[in-house]
């Protein structure tokens, strides 16, 4: 069965996933419980799901805000990471790979 067969069919088995945590006034599924659900499934399918990070930078940036307990504008500073990588999927009985491109960016 080919690498992308093998993921529809794991796509197929997953009927969702409900948000176990939360952290900055959001809620989410935890990457522990998704790979709890999906490993089983990739260990029953051969398929290996493996990060690689091509890139990663950080900038500082320095800027203005308003400061609500001083009520005045007060300089902030703050670290902007950039992040490229990408995922590759390998199918370990036809060795088969693919690989999906992923950028990220975020504040501190």
């Amino acid at each position: 069965m080919a690498v992308y067969k093998k993921i529809l069919e794991i796509q197929k088995r997953i009927k969702g996933m409900t948000k176990d945590a939360k952290a900055f006034n959001y809620d989410y599924v935890s990457s522990d419980k998704v790979l709890e659900t999906i490993r089983p499934m990739l260990d029953e399918y051969h398929l290996l799901l493996m990060p690689i990070v091509l890139q990663n930078t950080f900038e500082k940036i320095t800027y203005n805000k308003y400061d609500k307990v001083s009520k005045t504008v007060v300089e902030a500073t703050e670290v902007l990471h950039s992040l490229k990588m990408q995922f590759r999927w390998v199918d370990c009985e036809e060795t088969e790979v693919i690989d999906i491109p992923f950028a990220a960016v975020g504040m501190n």
